[in-house]
């Protein structure tokens, strides 16, 4: 029977509103603050592995959450293009009206 390694631990400091603030999140998840500080280390050392930043992380999380509550969704490029082309096909005067409006609340949201 293999024995388990035994794994050293080492204490660090930080500021106190954070760790209570984690140790709230970590209830709230059924874990120790030990294990869900562990967990966070995993996923910031697997974040770094994969040449991500943190921040630039979370900022891309915010961006998706944002577009997605605003209406935005995620397509296959080739098949918007051919799916445009063929409603252009079909009528002409609506599909430019369609481009527009959209055009237009596009630029009331973000310009």
């Amino acid at each position: 029977m293999e024995r388990k390694r035994k794994v050293r631990r080492k204490s660090f400091a930080a500021r106190e509103d954070y760790l209570n603030s984690m140790n709230e999140i970590a209830k709230e998840n059924e874990l120790s603050l030990y294990g869900f500080v562990n967990q966070v280390f995993a996923l910031t050392l697997r974040a770094n592995e994969l040449g991500i930043n943190l921040n630039t992380l979370v900022d891309s999380r915010e961006l998706l959450k944002s577009a997605r509550e605003r209406g935005f969704t995620l397509g296959l490029e080739r098949l918007w293009y051919e799916m445009a082309e063929l409603a252009y096909g079909k009528s002409e005067k609506k599909s430019l009206k369609s481009w527009f409006d959209a055009g237009v609340w596009f630029a009331k949201q973000y310009v």
